[in-house]
């Protein structure tokens, strides 16, 4: 079940969560980012959880009915269990968005193809690393 992660923003779960989303963040960044989420009224914080566990979350700046994805994670134990995919689902579902897009490397286009994401490759946009544009468009 997805639910809202505002009032817990402070959970340790929520903080490791965070942080497997940023690759190898110090502790200032993890905070600062939270900050975003807590401060920030276009920016949300969602979480799957089950038997009251928190297995992923999902985190997304919203503006009217388009949502950019910032973060996305879930427990490693917990991979290729389609947790990421219903996330999305249930965020967009959730806030009436009409298009989600993300910015990602090549190790994680190949999920947001599986998710029914359009890929654009944009390039090498930082010294030695491509980067794409992943772009959702609900239907109806």
């Amino acid at each position: 079940m997805i639910i809202d992660l505002a009032d817990r923003m402070d959970a340790f779960d929520i903080r490791e969560l965070i942080s497997l989303s940023m690759g190898d963040p110090n502790e200032a960044q993890i905070s600062e980012t939270l900050q975003r989420y807590r401060s920030w009224d276009a920016w949300h914080l969602f979480g799957e959880e089950r038997e009251r566990h928190l297995l992923g979350c999902v985190g997304l700046k919203v503006d009217g009915r388009d949502g950019e994805l910032r973060h996305i994670a879930v427990r490693s134990k917990q991979r290729g269990k389609g947790i990421g995919k219903a996330m999305l689902v249930a965020v967009v579902d959730r806030l009436g968005l009409s298009e989600l897009s993300a910015e990602t490397d090549r190790e994680a286009v190949d999920f947001y193809r599986k998710c029914g994401f359009r890929v654009e490759n944009l390039g090498e946009m930082y010294a030695g690393t491509e980067r794409f544009r992943c772009t959702l468009q609900k239907s109806g």
